[in-house]
Parts: C-alpha cells; sequence; structure tokens
C-alpha cells in the first residue's frame, strides 16, 4: 500500500525539495489571486465581466497543456536554466499587464502561461522526487494560500487605494523573481526513477492516467463549486458582505487543512486520508444544498476549504503509487489545472439564473467518480507490491 520510507531520488534533498516548492509557489502567484487582478481591470474599465471567465479559463488551460506537453516532451536536464529563462520572460511580461486592456490582457495572459507552466512541470518535478511529497504538497497548500492572503491584504488595505490595479501586477512580478533565487537549491539534472535510473520505456502504465484522473476530478470539483461560493451564498440569503466572507471563511479552511495533513503525512496511508475527505466532502455538499443560514454557511465553506486542503496533499502518493517512475507524478498540476479549467466550464452549462445548485452537482459527481476511480487503484497489480511514501 504506502511505506513509512522508500528511496529518495538520487540528488533531491530538503532543501532542494523546498525550492522546489519555492518555484511552485511563485508560477501559481498571478493564478492564485487573479479574481482580484481582473476584478481590479474591471473597476477601472480595463476588462469586461465576460472577460474575467475567459481569462481564467485561457490561464488554466495553457498552464495545463504546457505542463502536461513538457513532461511528454522535456527532459529534465539544466533545470536551473529553465527556471532562470522562465522568470527572465515572466517578470517583464507581468508588468506589461500595466499597459494592457481588453484583448491585450487575454493574450498576455496566455503568452504568461507558458513560463507558469514550465516553472510548475519543474517544481512539480522536484517535490514528486523528494522523500515526503505529501507532507511537500501540503506545505505548498498552506504557502500558497498565505500568500493569496497576505497579497490580496497588502493590495486591498495599501497598494490599491494609492496606486490602482497596475502596483499588483509589480507585486506579482516581485514574488515570481523568487523563484530565481531558488533556483540554485534545485538539481540541473533530475532522473525518472525513484531509485536513480532512467526506465526503458517511455509509456506510463494506465494506472498513471486513472490516478491522473482522479487529480483532475479533485480540481473540476473544487474549481466548479468555488466559481460558484458567492451565487450560492446569495441564494441560501447572505448579503453581499457575509457572501464574500464564505471565502474567507473557506481560504481559513484550507490553512487548518493543510496544516493537519503536513502533520499526518508519515503516519496515515492515503487511501484513509482521501476517503476522510471524501466523506467531509459530500457532507458539506450536501449541507450547501440545504442553504445554511449566515455562521453556518461559513461553517460550511470552512469545512469545504478543509477537506480540499486535507486530500490534495495524499494525491501525490497515489500518482507514486499507481506510477513507481514518478512520469503520472510530475503532471500532477496539468492534471489539475485542465480540471481547473474544464470543472467550471461544464458547471456553467448546468446552472441557472435562479440559482447555482448546478455546481453542487459538479461537485458532488466529481468527488464520486473520483472515490470510484480511487477504488479500482487499490487492486493489487499483478507485478507485485509497490511502495510510495507520503
Amino acid at each position: 500500500m504506502i511505506s513509512e520510507e522508500s528511496p529518495t531520488p538520487r540528488g533531491v534533498h530538503t532543501a532542494s525539495a523546498l525550492a522546489g516548492v519555492v518555484v511552485m509557489v511563485s508560477a501559481m502567484t498571478m493564478y492564485g489571486i487573479a479574481p482580484l487582478l481582473y476584478g481590479g481591470l474591471v473597476e477601472e474599465g480595463r476588462l469586461d465581466l465576460r472577460q474575467i471567465g475567459l481569462a481564467m479559463t485561457i490561464q488554466a488551460l495553457v498552464m495545463g497543456i504546457v505542463n502536461l506537453a513538457a513532461d511528454a516532451v522535456l527532459k529534465r536536464k539544466r533545470q536551473r536554466l529553465l527556471i532562470a529563462l522562465c522568470v527572465a520572460t515572466l517578470v517583464p511580461l507581468q508588468l506589461l499587464y500595466t499597459r494592457q486592456s481588453g484583448t491585450g490582457v487575454l493574450l498576455l495572459s496566455a503568452i504568461c502561461s507558458v513560463p507558469q507552466g514550465l516553472l510548475l512541470w519543474t517544481g512539480m518535478g522536484v517535490i514528486a522526487r523528494s522523500a515526503g511529497p505529501a507532507r511537500l504538497m501540503a506545505y505548498s497548500e498552506i504557502s500558497i494560500t498565505l500568500l493569496k492572503l497576505a497579497v490580496s491584504s497588502l493590495l486591498a488595505a495599501v497598494l490599491l487605494p494609492r496606486w490602482g490595479i497596475n502596483a499588483a501586477f509589480v507585486t506579482t512580478a516581485a514574488v515570481v523573481s523568487t523563484g530565481f533565487f531558488a533556483s540554485f537549491l534545485i538539481p540541473s539534472d533530475m532522473h525518472d526513477a525513484p531509485d536513480g535510473k532512467q526506465r526503458d520505456s517511455a509509456r506510463m502504465p494506465a494506472r498513471g492516467w486513472l490516478a491522473l484522473a482522479v487529480v483532475m476530478l479533485v480540481w473540476a470539483g473544487t474549481m466548479s463549486l468555488l466559481s460558484y461560493l458567492v451565487p450560492l451564498a446569495r441564494g441560501a440569503g447572505l448579503d453581499a458582505q457575509a457572501a464574500h466572507g464564505a471565502f474567507v471563511a473557506l481560504l481559513a479552511g484550507q490553512i487548518g487543512g493543510g496544516v493537519i495533513a503536513a502533520a499526518v503525512a508519515k503516519r496515515i496511508v492515503y487511501p484513509r486520508a482521501l476517503a476522510i475527505g471524501a466523506v467531509i466532502a459530500l457532507g458539506a455538499i450536501m449541507a450547501f444544498h440545504l442553504q445554511p443560514p449566515g455562521w453556518l454557511f461559513w461553517a460550511t465553506a470552512a469545512a469545504y476549504g478543509f477537506t480540499f486542503a486535507l486530500s490534495a496533499p495524499f494525491l501525490m502518493p497515489l500518482l507514486i503509487a499507481a506510477d513507481p517512475s514518478r512520469r503520472a507524478a510530475g503532471k500532477f498540476m496539468g492534471a489539475a489545472l485542465l480540471g481547473s479549467a474544464v470543472g467550471p466550464l461544464l458547471t456553467s452549462r448546468l446552472v441557472r439564473p435562479a440559482g447555482a445548485e448546478g455546481a453542487l452537482y459538479t461537485a458532488g459527481g466529481a468527488v464520486a467518480l473520483a472515490v470510484i476511480a480511487v477504488v479500482m487503484l487499490q487492486v493489487p497489480r499483478r507485478t507485485g507490491p509497490v511502495t510510495a511514501t507520503s
């Protein structure tokens, strides 16, 4: 099933793995606060409401496709150089947002997503080859959530009132630059197999693709619900301020879930962690359907954020158990981003002007399908047991 320890890939030590977390976080900065950025552009008349969803979809799709394509085509050689080139490209592109509006913003979002996707591929590759991938994924989740809270608070309280939305893009450019400094701790060359040897076959097993489908389903369901959280809150009778407060509650839940995941990563097997997460997620979805009042809606949002952050890190050992070469693990963020794009797009066809309950159907269906896939992956493989570390 899963072992407490497994061989650490050659050249990937603790400092390198933490540097991979920094690279991943730096790449996800703009996407993490994209609703705030694009919303600010709308307020300044540089983007319309319809273009927000389009920009988010473009960004997630391009990042996901680039991530998956890089894993299929590129070899993990000269990683430090690749990170330096991506950062050197991405920083000026972030600053270029200060001069764009309308279609220019959409085009720039697509262009920026290319180096972002490559940075994610590099950072995730390091994490996947570490001795404790689940724990490091939890650190990533905590870091990204805290960064979103910190940057959003700084922008709202200090930068936006004085300099406008352009200050936000300068801030994201500064955060992205941290990836360059982290690159010095990342191995220049990496191998596929945990024992440091390249696998002869370039084909990923079917179990690896099924595990990636689980990742895609988890993110599709989660992003579908998050995209319509405010309309769901309004439908439950919350006013505008309380509805937006549900997002804060959800982020707080994510931090709590990430902390718990990091603490228990070495003490719990991933099927049990995913089962707990599925039960809490389905319970939260059912509670949302009952349209709970004020504080109970916030508690439900916090519970959903908690279960997402608790479950997501344990998808990494699921991928490693399904494909010990860790190729599937390297595609983690590509699958997650594709799910982030497809889920809300599917949900947009289910929601009605009278309510956003369609988001709950998408989220619930995604959880159910993910559970079925995880159960299928627990059937022992014919070639014998596989170990992976939390």
